[in-house]
């Protein structure tokens, strides 16, 4: 699996944008060019992306092969490739050796002379460099000399008799290039990559040092950049920058312009790569969606090929990470949109409705300023993008249709843009801004389930929480409903939330407890108590004890936790106390694997002691239930088993319930244990423990610490 690479076209077979004919008549042109033999520059002129170098690979391509009249030159090439240097010194010195070295080694005696030449010219110049700078110290010497020779001497370097200066190694070196009969083109790419100083070194080199006859440069830039590069040499304007480059320029060949058509062939032949990249040759949906993409394409929304392979590869690793899950079509679009212009992505991204018509219509369209004129055609949201990012809005239209029209596409429904993962939908708005989509709850989709609730459509709302578990993870939907507990500035919303989660509160999952015994329920529960309890307190006593009557005992035991120090928390405590009196099955406590029976015991005690000492005689009168009396207070480990009974747990029960009493009943209900004589027990806290192992244990510690 590959992505799409940006790389440069070798092959006319790979020519998608017809450069090749073009290219042929440069290259005939350069071919047969033999009226003068002065150096000449040929400028390719083109935007980043729009194929100058591919255009310079189809140029060179057998430029070097034709056949020749008797009086046309041969044709030599040497690549020059500036950005392998890290200085100015650099590119000057190794254009030159290299150049001399591509000469020395040909076949034609002049061109090897030339080389000799260009090599010595090259190197005297390296020796001006230093002598304009600091000089060198003369070897076993303490004087700095300033003279060429000299120094190339100083440096190993001599450059043989007879001295002669720049200019007549030049004209020896015009004279041998002229007698080879032959054209050198020498290839020089990409000179708007470098910086300014870098260019104006090339400039340099092609107008002043390296001008000799029958050199023949062709040079790929964007013009305007190196326009601006260089202004500052030459005046203050760009357009000062423009007129000197055309005094370097002799030939300026403006790129051809991809055509449209070309453009959109282009596009077409990267969404068959990525087809078989992503493995969907054979799945007919997800082909026809790609399809739509060529079918939607606009002439203006791409200017080069490089914007379509760019858009091509954010799409492809989105499409790799959510293809299966979003169209893909859709998904291509608002992939253009990151790539042309991000900051109109990124508010898409974080869109959040301010309408909740859109939650109850399902449908995304960015018209979401409330109360508007829904006729309008732009308002809220949309009506920013509008203002902000005007290019984008064909987009924009596109992706998110107004209810009443369709710009691009027929006019479908809500049910329709669901099923085909549009993004415009509620469902699967997220969706299209992650690289993964398992476990992730649409914000969308919160807002609708908030709407149903807030308008008192119980069934639909229903439905959302019973499929937000059954689609979720348990964590995550337990996660965002805690966040949604703490999250309302509005209190009439935030009593309307907790009194339709206390009424459903059935709907959430209660089976999966954690180590203390607690539930989701139970956890969301106790986290409204909380938020009560500290989101101003002194004003949410109705709605406490409106919340309060709809819990059981147990549930009820969780919400009053969440409250500390309220005026209130009486009378949450004298309604626990009458939940459990009212209970069909006496006594509460032998369910004794539920947490919150002690904490029921130490309130009853605390506010009604002598009732709670008349339930506890009422209703401990059989051996199971004074067994499980007691193993209430022994640790129910992991919830899966019970350990031994503690002296700690022995002293609980004695705070509680008065331990010469709990014996009284022991004594009754479990003779045949009174009589055993226990002098020890394997006390091991996470050993499972029988009803009968703790009752022992109580027997034991009861002896050893009761007089």
């Amino acid at each position: 699996m590959e992505i799409i690479k940006d790389t440069p076209i070798l092959f006319e077979k790979d020519d998608l944008f017809n450069f090749q004919f073009f290219a042929k008549k440069v290259q005939r042109i350069i071919q047969t060019t033999n009226v003068f033999e002065e150096s000449l520059s040929i400028g390719i002129y083109g935007k980043w992306g729009e194929g100058k170098t591919s255009f310079l690979n189809l140029l060179e391509k057998n430029i070097d092969v034709f056949e020749k009249n008797d009086d046309e030159l041969g044709v030599m090439k040497y690549h020059f490739n500036p950005w392998r240097y890290g200085s100015e010194e650099e590119i000057l010195f190794d254009f030159y050796e290299g150049l001399s070295t591509r000469l020395f080694f040909s076949t034609n005696e002049s061109l090897e002379k030339a080389g000799k030449l260009i090599r010595k010219y090259g190197r005297y110049l390296k020796a001006v460099k230093l002598s304009v700078s600091t000089g060198v110290p003369k070897v076993f010497g303490t004087k700095v000399t300033f003279e060429p020779y000299e120094i190339l001497k100083t440096l190993g370097d001599d450059l043989e008799s007879p001295r002669l200066s720049l200019e007549e190694i030049k004209i020896k070196i015009n004279e041998a290039l002229v007698s080879a009969k032959f054209k050198i083109i020498v290839f020089i790419d990409d000179v708007d990559r470098l910086d300014k100083d870098e260019i104006y070194t090339i400039l340099k080199i092609i107008k002043l040092n390296g001008n000799f006859k029958n050199l023949i440069y062709l040079i790929t830039m964007d013009n305007e950049q190196v326009a601006k590069a260089i202004n500052h040499r030459y005046g203050t304007e760009v357009e000062d920058g423009r007129l000197f480059l055309d005094k370097i320029i002799n030939i300026p060949i403006t790129l051809p312009k991809a055509e449209e058509a070309d453009l959109k062939r282009f596009l077409s032949s990267k969404i068959v790569i990525l087809t078989k990249n992503l493995g969907y040759e054979l799945d007919e949906v997800k082909k026809e969606e790609l399809g739509e993409i060529i079918s939607e394409y606009k002439p203006y929304l791409f200017k080069s090929p490089r914007e379509v392979i760019r858009v091509m590869n954010s799409f492809f690793f989105s499409a790799f990470a959510i293809g299966k899950e979003v169209n893909l079509s859709d998904l291509f679009w608002i992939e253009y949109l990151k790539i042309k212009y991000p900051k109109c992505y990124n508010e898409i991204k974080s869109y959040h409705p301010n309408d909740p018509m859109t939650a109850l219509q399902q449908q995304i369209t960015f018209n979401d300023s409330y109360g508007a004129n829904v006729s309008s055609s732009l308002n809220g949201f949309r009506e920013n993008l509008s203002n902000n990012y005007e290019m984008t809005m064909p987009i924009i239209s596109r992706l998110f249709p107004l209810l009443q029209a369709a710009v691009f596409q027929t006019k479908k429904s809500p049910e329709l843009y669901n099923k085909e993962l549009r993004i415009n939908h509620i469902n699967h708005f997220d969706k299209y801004f992650s690289y993964h989509v398992k476990g992730k709850i649409s914000e969308l989709l919160i807002e609708n389930f908030l709407v149903n609730v807030n308008l008192g459509n119980t069934d639909e709302a229903n439905s959302m929480l019973v499929n937000f578990f059954e689609t979720y993870e348990l964590h995550k939907v337990t996660y965002r409903l805690l966040n949604l507990v703490e999250g309302f500035n509005d209190i009439e919303n935030r009593n309307l939330f907790f009194k339709y989660i206390f009424k459903f509160r059935n709907k959430i999952p209660h089976e999966q407890k954690d180590m203390f015994g607690k539930n989701t329920k139970l956890e969301i529960i106790e986290r409204i108590a909380q938020e009560l309890n500290t989101n101003n307190p002194q004003n949410n006593e109705e709605i406490v004890l409106e919340l309060a009557e709809l819990l059981n005992y147990s549930e009820l035991c969780y919400f009053i936790r969440g409250f500390k120090y309220q005026d209130f928390e009486l009378k949450l405590k004298v309604l626990l106390i009458e939940k459990v009196k009212s209970l069909m099955n006496h006594p509460f406590y032998k369910e004794s694997k539920n947490p919150v029976n002690k904490m029921v015991m130490s309130v009853w005690l605390h506010h009604k002691p002598q009732e709670f000492k008349d339930y506890l005689e009422n209703y401990t009168v059989s051996k199971n239930c004074t067994g499980k009396l007691i193993q209430n207070f022994c640790t129910y480990w992991n919830n899966k088993f019970f350990g031994a009974l503690s002296l700690d747990n022995f002293n609980y029960i004695n705070e509680l319930l008065d331990v010469v009493w709990v014996y009284s009943k022991v004594k009754k209900f479990y003779p045949e244990l009174i009589n055993m004589n226990i002098k020890s027990f394997d006390y091991n806290g996470k050993k499972s423990m029988t009803v009968e192992d703790n009752v022992k244990q109580f027997i034991y510690h009861y002896r050893n610490n009761i007089k």
